[in-house]
């Protein structure tokens, strides 16, 4: 009887550990801004635990943005407009290749998020993801289907 269990036991730890570390909460699309309609993304938000902490893994997946250029991602509020925040620690760029395709992976505490509306991805025309003045928002995505 003791050898079945361990056998059991055994088929048990390895089925677990082949499973993900963290579980998918979800994703939705990014759709073109204004001037965009080549651009695309997809957003994954991942339950992940740090520290006893659970945190949410986010992954912006972009394409058809301009080739090599700095793009910033943010979080924003319909009201009041123009309220935003920089999505995770640093300067949440992120440099697209030679084909206009582009990847920024950040994770943040499940507080950081509430009360914004949108996901949005900006294109830096200098290159530069500080400078506010001269940044196109390229891609939008509503938040509320996540969260």
């Amino acid at each position: 009887m003791s050898k079945i269990r361990g056998a059991l036991l055994a088929i048990a730890i390895v089925a677990l550990s082949a499973l993900p570390a963290g579980a998918s909460v979800g994703n939705f699309d990014l759709r073109p801004a204004a001037g965009g309609e080549k651009a695309a993304g997809e957003v994954v938000v991942t339950d992940v635990f740090e520290g006893g902490y659970e945190i949410k893994e986010i992954s912006v997946e972009a394409s058809g943005l301009e080739p090599y250029s700095v793009y910033t991602v943010w979080l924003a509020k319909e009201r009041p407009a123009g309220d935003f925040r920089g999505l995770g620690i640093g300067d949440h760029a992120f440099k697209t290749d030679g084909e206009g395709k582009g990847r920024f992976v950040t994770t943040l505490n499940s507080y950081d998020y509430m009360g914004y509306d949108y996901l949005q991805v900006a294109l830096h025309p200098d290159d530069n993801p500080e400078n506010l003045d001269n940044a196109v928002v390229a891609l939008t995505g509503d938040l509320e289907k996540i969260w």
